[in-house]
């Protein structure tokens, strides 16, 4: 089985997909479809449990896409501001990035997808 998490000292590393969309544009957009996501998961404790989970992603993540007009960009992404929107699944950890930018690679929003364990 394939490791899907690595976890240094501070942070747990993981690919993520990405979804990009070019507001007000109709032609096609190659763009990485995956990159490697650096982010670090902060619990806070009580003595019956975990009271609360934050993400925190204050590593950049970069893709590189392109427009079918011939234009190409490497694009750098502040993931700290992003809405963290949760999924129920196995683990905590990010599974994808969905990236909204206009034709200038100006972001436009940006939302983390989180999956999380849900308790029994």
């Amino acid at each position: 089985m394939k490791k899907l998490i690595e976890q240094s000292l501070e942070y747990y590393v993981t690919s993520v997909h990405v979804d990009l969309m070019v507001k007000d544009y109709d032609g096609d957009v190659e763009y990485d479809e995956s990159v490697r996501l650096q982010y670090k998961l902060d619990l806070e404790y009580r003595s019956w449990g975990i009271k609360d989970l934050m993400v925190v992603l204050d590593k950049p993540v970069t893709v590189m896409f392109s427009l079918e007009d011939g234009t190409e960009k490497e694009l750098t992404v502040d993931l700290s501001d992003a809405r963290v929107e949760w999924y129920e699944g196995g683990a905590f950890y990010p599974h994808q990035i969905e990236l909204t930018i206009d034709k200038q690679g100006n972001i436009k929003e940006k939302v983390v997808n989180m999956y999380y364990l849900k308790p029994v």
